[in-house]
């Protein structure tokens, strides 16, 4: 087993910090036009700690270049130990928006649908994390600009698709504007 790369972590550490500041710090719909210096504070703030999500997912990424993908049994073997743990808890955090949806639309099935594949809030990224691991023997044999490429390309693709379902076809946002 490896042992842990204190770089990393403090890496890790510092995006997980910056991400519980994106949340935690509100929004500025509460500020109103006689604060514009508080106004333009959060605006800057939320721009400096707006790097979290991309050096979390980077350092995601890196630890998951490394994993064991060489053979099919090892693969599999990290699917299955893998996707559950992402995939569960998505759908447990995913319950909440889930009701919501089927309160305000009846459309029942579109609204499972996008429970299904993590088409609520923020849950986009579950989707993109295990797009990955399913891909990672075929980025891992491409590592280099061509599979970054590819990876790039496979990800606009993919959340091209889930935001044309979601605004335009399953129309979820239509019950929540009305209310």
């Amino acid at each position: 087993m490896k042992e842990r790369v204190d770089y990393y972590d403090i890496l890790r550490g510092v995006a997980i910090m910056a991400v519980i500041a994106i949340h935690t710090t509100g929004n500025m719909k509460h500020l109103d036009d006689t604060s514009k210096m508080s106004f333009h504070l959060a605006v800057i703030w939320r721009q400096v700690v707006g790097f979290a999500v991309p050096l979390f997912l980077a350092v995601s990424g890196y630890f998951l270049s490394q994993k064991p993908a060489d053979n099919w049994s090892r693969y599999l073997n990290f699917l299955f130990k893998q996707v559950p743990r992402v995939y569960f808890p998505m759908l447990i955090w995913s319950i909440p928006f889930l009701l919501l949806a089927l309160y305000f639309n009846n459309n029942v099935s579109h609204s499972i649908i996008l429970f299904l594949v993590g088409g609520f809030s923020i849950y986009y990224f579950i989707a993109l994390i295990i797009q990955y691991y399913i891909l990672l023997p075929y980025l891992q044999r491409m590592a280099n600009k061509r599979g970054l490429i590819l990876a790039s390309l496979i990800s606009s693709i993919s959340l091209g698709i889930f935001f044309y379902l979601w605004l335009f076809r399953f129309d979820l946002c239509q019950g929540f504007r009305s209310s």
